[in-house]
């Protein structure tokens, strides 16, 4: 997957957090840590305290991820489309672009 690549050409070793989302591809291709969590404050203190940490997840989890991070920028968005699972609507040019999921990997600082 594009941000796995893309995590360890920019930041890497960097532990990542899958938050509220599954991407085993995104794991399969960062070369660091990769934990999941729905709840960052449960990760454990030797990943969050005093470090700021790389968030991978969706953008519709944005709104909870605001309630549990001090500070977040966003790094880098990605589409994604399960290809086992082609449908019409896809392969059409016109409408593939409302078929595209969004994953987006982001910096946070954790209160």
């Amino acid at each position: 997957m594009q941000a796995g690549k893309y995590l360890n050409k920019n930041m890497p070793g960097s532990t990542a957090i899958m938050y509220k989302c599954s991407a085993y591809s995104f794991e399969w291709y960062s070369s660091g840590k990769v934990f999941r969590s729905a709840n960052l404050s449960a990760l454990p203190d030797s990943i969050k305290i005093g470090k700021r940490i790389v968030v991978f997840t969706t953008p519709e989890f944005l709104p909870a991820l605001i309630n549990e991070a001090a500070t977040f920028k966003e790094i880098a968005r990605f589409q994604t489309y399960p290809v086992s699972q082609l449908s019409l609507p896809f392969l059409n040019a016109d409408s593939r672009e409302k078929e595209l999921k969004y994953f987006v990997l982001l910096e946070c600082g954790v209160k």
